[in-house]
């Protein structure tokens, strides 16, 4: 968000890492620590930045009593009602990677093939600017709700986007934007 990170601590993100990306980024950049709103490493599936002022909730991870607290000031969109995993990702994963997995364990080897991403990965798609966004075409509910406030949405199909682990946030390489870095807040 400009200037502005939010870290989450979890099963991925530590204090110690959030101490020391403070350590590296110096003074010019302000990492905001953010805890008790999800356990895992997603923090793009919970919480997403529209447009400086304008934040996108996951109303199953954040309420208005632990949303991280540098979002006080700003609108919030509380959504929750992403689609769910496709029958051909389920039967994917148990044709494909389920079978895979276990011969690899099987070989004495530790995998995380058996793993999926949750239906939350939907609420993982790429801002472009404040005024575009990439979203997977299956999250319609998404599309509609973001057009509502005035975004133009461009739906892409990711086929294996919940057995890949991660979305079209995570899946993309670093953007390098023409505008001005800013503070948010």
């Amino acid at each position: 968000m400009g200037k502005d990170l939010l870290y989450l601590v979890s099963s991925s993100g530590n204090e110690l890492g959030a101490k020391w990306l403070k350590s590296i980024l110096g003074n010019e950049y302000n990492v905001h620590i953010t805890r008790d709103i999800y356990r895992s490493s997603h923090i793009d599936s919970t919480a997403m930045c529209l447009k400086p002022g304008l934040v996108l909730l996951n109303d199953t991870r954040v309420s208005e009593k632990n949303c991280p607290k540098i979002f006080n000031s700003w609108d919030k969109i509380y959504f929750s009602e992403v689609a769910p995993t496709s029958e051909a990702e389920l039967k994917h994963q148990k044709e494909f990677r389920d079978p895979i997995g276990f011969e690899l364990e099987s070989l004495g080897f530790k995998t995380n093939l058996h793993d999926m991403s949750s239906p939350w990965v939907g609420l993982n798609f790429l801002s472009i600017d404040p005024k575009t966004v990439i979203v997977d075409e299956r999250q319609r509910a998404l599309i509609n709700l973001l057009e509502k406030y005035k975004f133009t949405v461009v739906p892409i199909r990711m086929r294996h986007i919940y057995t890949q682990g991660g979305g079209i946030h995570c899946a993309t390489l670093d953007t390098v934007r023409e505008s001005k870095l800013e503070s948010y807040f």
